[in-house]
């Protein structure tokens, strides 16, 4: 699959996906993406739908994301990558509940779609529901073991609900996964002078079907 980063701010959104939050980060190469004509019709397919709407949040566009999106789910609302990518340009509007309805659609197409499961995640997080953030964090580190933005938000929900132990343990194996999270540990689980955020910065990806979702994954900052 492909992605391309999009920075909310954790504490308003996801994001994934956050003090602060994360959401998972990616790299995006389009290269040479044309639209073709058939037959007269400019109608895109699904995938070009996707692949435009990709092109458009990658170039700050947001609007003509949510505008090419939308059109192809309402001709084909079986496209768990547009619903998540439509999710990304709604955050970069700012329209947060926009954002997290077509993540669960996502989901509800593709459960093991680790990027919109983070980010619904962090919308938990920021909406104060610590058992569901919780949750939905278990299973992209059961998806992804890799996932360090996932691990960093599991140990920041379980310190702020009191589990010092277990939040220690969560930090710890993120920072295996990404050194940067040290900086991110509480001062009262560690000797190390913490940063004031204890959680990753929420990342909002676009994706499409050429990456791997485990592998193309990079920290953000604080939002």
């Amino acid at each position: 699959m492909q992605k391309i980063d999009f920075q909310p701010d954790v504490s308003r959104e996801l994001i994934v996906r956050r003090g602060s939050f994360t959401l998972i980060a990616a790299a995006l190469a389009i290269a040479g993406f044309m639209l073709a004509a058939c037959g007269g019709d400019d109608s895109l397919s699904t995938d070009e739908a996707v692949q435009q709407g990709i092109a458009d949040i990658q170039s700050g566009d947001p609007d003509a994301a949510i505008e090419v999106l939308q059109e192809s789910i309402d001709k084909d609302p079986s496209s768990a990558l547009a619903y998540y990518n439509l999710g990304v340009a709604q955050s970069m509007r700012g329209n947060s509940e926009q954002a997290e309805e077509n993540y669960r659609s996502a989901i509800a197409l593709d459960p093991n779609m680790t990027e919109a499961l983070y980010n619904v995640g962090v919308i938990s997080m920021e909406n104060g529901d610590t058992e569901e953030a919780k949750s939905l964090f278990l299973r992209v580190v059961e998806i992804d073991p890799a996932f360090a933005a996932a691990y960093q938000n599991l140990g920041a929900v379980t310190f702020s609900q009191g589990d010092n132990l277990e939040a220690q343990q969560y930090f710890y194996k993120a920072a295996e996964i990404d050194a940067n999270v040290l900086a991110a540990i509480p001062e009262q689980l560690t000797t190390t002078t913490p940063s004031s955020n204890t959680t990753a910065t929420p990342e909002t990806t676009v994706v499409s079907d050429e990456d791997d979702p485990a592998t193309d994954q990079t920290s953000s900052t604080t939002l």
